[in-house]
């Protein structure tokens, strides 16, 4: 792009500090998200797990009604917690798209007046127009794992944790 065009490949990679901002808020915010997602369901889980062995202790106790509101509440939490991570986690390809399309704008703007006035040829423009997208395909396909990524990420996170605590490595 930089030998056919120096100018439009500093125009079309002028984006790149609005992708990288993107990026870093991104995984602050996600990496939170999941997180806290991860804490819901544990919770959840080691709750569910409490009130099924305690069964008959609740009984006698006539606890049900309690029970099962604080499990209500819970579990409300916990899909609050992942609603939040897949709002999160939804909004990272449009914006990747977002500021694709803002690079290929800037591009077919400023590429279209130069070759309104011949000093640029109309097969370059469409060049770096095919460039862009095949720039942004990678960060694409990396937007949709890094998702994963950071789920994944979480739960190792939270396994190292435990195995730590129940070693005695505290």
């Amino acid at each position: 792009m930089i030998s056919m065009s120096p100018l439009l490949a500093l125009l079309s990679f002028a984006v790149l500090p609005v992708m990288f901002a993107i990026a870093a808020f991104w995984q602050r915010y996600a990496q939170r998200s999941f997180r806290r997602t991860r804490a819901a369901i544990s919770l959840l889980n080691s709750t569910l797990q409490e009130n099924i062995s305690g069964m008959r202790v609740i009984q006698s106790l006539g606890r049900e009604e309690r029970t099962r509101a604080e499990f209500d509440d819970l579990n409300k939490y916990n899909l609050e917690t992942n609603l939040e991570a897949s709002l999160i986690s939804a909004l990272i390809l449009p914006l990747v798209e977002v500021v694709a399309a803002v690079a290929i704008a800037l591009v077919v703007v400023y590429g279209g007046f130069l070759v309104s006035h011949g000093r640029l040829e109309v097969g370059v423009l469409v060049a770096f127009t095919l460039y862009i997208n095949r720039f942004f395909d990678p960060i694409r396909d990396l937007s949709q794992q890094y998702t994963q990524l950071q789920r994944s990420g979480v739960a190792l996170e939270r396994i190292r944790r435990r195995s730590k605590t129940e070693t005695g490595y505290c």
